[in-house]
């Protein structure tokens, strides 16, 4: 009996968790790769968002933007997202941010190996492992 609690207990967890994650994706919340980054007059395409559209002229003189894309099911969306100054985030890379919150702050999630490499990032090893013979 007390087996069966425990697995009614962590499938209750497991509701618990996919219900917030739909509630954070209503609200937004995505996991996408940067697959453009310029000025607001440097991006060629917009998005289902786009943050250039309520950002003020300060921002869209001097700031940067992403486009993002993700897959939903069988469909592409793009968004357009302000880049907070002093962030490195370059095509390619996997950001999590909320699409619908323009100013929310991207959170690099990853960086395509190759790029690590080059540049030497703290989130990547700096050299590869050197295999014992």
């Amino acid at each position: 009996m007390a087996a069966v609690g425990a697995g009614c207990a962590a499938s209750l967890s497991g509701c618990s968790t996919f219900l917030e994650d739909a509630s954070a994706f209503r609200e937004g919340w995505r996991t996408a790769e940067v697959t453009e980054v310029a000025s607001a007059r440097g991006l060629r395409r917009g998005g289902r968002t786009d943050c250039r559209q309520t950002a003020s002229s300060q921002q869209l003189a001097a700031s940067r933007f992403a486009r993002l894309s993700y897959r939903s099911g069988m469909s592409k969306h793009s968004h357009v997202v302000l880049v907070a100054d002093g962030l490195r985030v370059i095509a390619g890379d996997v950001v999590f941010t909320n699409v619908m919150r323009c100013g929310t702050p991207l959170e690099v999630r990853s960086r395509p190996m190759a790029d690590s490499i080059k540049t030497g990032s703290s989130r990547e090893p700096d050299q590869l492992p050197t295999p014992n013979f």
